[in-house]
């Protein structure tokens, strides 16, 4: 019986796993196509913010000078959608001797206490240090919430100065690592993207440079706007800049308690697409929540139902093995039962052939005539004593003629009632005259005469008496 339950049990545990890994793939794959979802709709926004700001610069393009109000124009309708751009920014280059004047400029639009900032030691704003040129923060939209920002010269800090170097050089867009925000409270960086602008198309020296267009990121508001309306709730998600260093060098993580790598070992999503100039990796990783989202109840139902099945093939086997164990008690018993009686069959058909040869000694060693007559009268046996007594030289002779023909005319029919008597059950005496077969007179022959059951013998007389030996023999006298 164990075999079999062994098998079964092996049997489920396999079917177990096939379904563990339909299940699994099925739920893998779900998560790749919303992961891929998401990633995709990253991709595009990112592709959508830098040609946003790209039609920006066409403005400082097509006019020689843009106003406060102009830029405020064109960067609202870019904001409205736009919604991740924490603020677009106009950065004109300030030399060293035009600073004065620049600022006095500002200050006559109303902002009376503009003037051209840097982040001091201790994190607040302080006036700009002396350098060869600026590039401080002239048009800022929205105002609101980027106050700090404002009149902050954007090469006071290394990464956004090393991006802007680089955009200087290239005359192409670039991103900067992720960075502390001014204006932003909290620990989320923020990218700048920084568009050079040139007065003249045919070069890049620095005489015609006039400065750039600078749209600043916030990567979890994007995330936030990509994601509007998505099932993100059971979802990690990250976005790491693959070049960036520092504390900075992850732009957003979102993370979820309860993973599910130990259970089912889903995969990642992890991809890495271009943002300006710059690689950025997203990781998207599912949760418990996600395989609760997913999951169906087939992988515990075929559970359930093999431990059913075990269960019931167990119940099975028991009775099953029940059985042929009292089939096969049985069979011993009736096995040893038929054994003690082919056994007493054999002692008795021993002893009645040891009874029969000790019968057929006896009669033939008596010296009077012994006979076994059948219902006819024919003759079954006859002793030696007998056989002489008739003058038959063997048995075979005496057989072969009718006994009663050897009786006396006169006695025949007393002779056939006799016999016909005792084949009823009665005994009885009868004295008759035989004649030998030689034609000789054998005298007068007294025959006491009864029924003889099986292996029965009469008392000895003086004539004859009968006897049958067998009870397959016919009944006779």
């Amino acid at each position: 019986m164990a075999l079999p339950l062994l098998g079964t049990l092996l049997a489920l545990v396999l079917v177990f796993m096939q379904v563990f890994r339909a299940e699994q793939t099925r739920i893998q794959q779900a998560f790749d196509n919303r992961a891929a979802a998401i990633e995709t709709l990253l991709v595009e926004y990112t592709t959508h913010v830098v040609d946003s700001s790209l039609a920006l610069r066409d403005v400082f393009l097509a006019s020689s000078d843009v106003s406060r109000a102009e830029f405020a124009v064109f960067a609202r309708g870019i904001l409205e959608r736009h919604p991740e751009i924490q603020a677009l920014e106009w950065l004109p280059r300030i030399r060293l001797e035009q600073r004065a004047a620049f600022e006095a400029k500002v200050q006559q639009e109303g902002y009376a206490g503009f003037r051209i900032t840097e982040r001091g030691a201790d994190g607040g704003l302080a006036p700009a240090a002396e350098r060869a040129e600026y590039f401080p923060v002239a048009y800022v939209e929205p105002m609101v919430g980027n106050e700090k920002a404002f009149g902050l010269d954007s090469l006071s800090n290394p990464l956004s100065k090393l991006a802007k170097d680089e955009a200087r050089a290239t005359g192409k867009p670039t991103a900067s690592a992720g960075l502390s925000l001014m204006q932003v409270n909290g620990s989320a960086p923020g990218v700048l993207v920084s568009i050079p602008v040139f007065k003249a198309a045919a070069g890049v020296s620095g005489q015609d440079f006039a400065g750039f267009v600078s749209a600043v990121i916030l990567p979890a508001r994007m995330v936030e706007v990509v994601t509007k309306g998505l099932n993100t709730q059971s979802l990690d998600i990250s976005i790491e800049d693959t070049a960036g260093t520092g504390v900075h060098k992850e732009l957003f993580a979102k993370r979820l308690p309860a993973t599910v790598r130990q259970n089912y070992a889903l995969r990642d999503w992890q991809r890495i697409f271009k943002f300006v100039d710059r690689d950025w990796r997203v990781t998207i990783s599912p949760s418990s929540l996600f395989i609760n989202e997913q999951g169906s109840s087939v992988l515990w139902v075929t559970l359930l139902g093999g431990l059913c099945f075990t269960s019931l093939m167990n119940i099975m086997l028991l009775i099953v093995s029940g059985r042929t164990a009292a089939v096969e008690a049985l069979v011993e018993q009736r096995t040893r039962d038929l054994e003690t009686a082919v056994a007493e069959q054999k002692a008795a058909a021993q002893q009645a052939q040891e009874s029969e040869l000790k019968l057929r000694t006896i009669v033939e060693s008596q010296p009077e005539c012994v006979k076994l007559l059948a219902r006819d009268g024919s003759l079954l046996q006859m002793n030696r004593a007998g056989l002489d007594m008739i003058e038959a030289d063997s048995l075979q002779q005496a057989q072969d003629c009718r006994l009663e023909d050897l009786v006396g005319a006169k006695y025949r029919s007393q002779f056939k009632k006799l016999i016909r008597r005792v084949f009823a059950g009665a005994s009885g005496t009868l004295e008759f005259e035989i004649t030998g077969l030689r034609g000789g007179s054998a005298g007068w022959i007294p025959m006491p005469c009864r029924c003889a059951m099986p292996t029965a013998t009469l008392p000895p007389c003086s004539a004859c008496r009968a006897t049958l030996p067998s009870a397959n023999w016919p009944r006779t006298i």
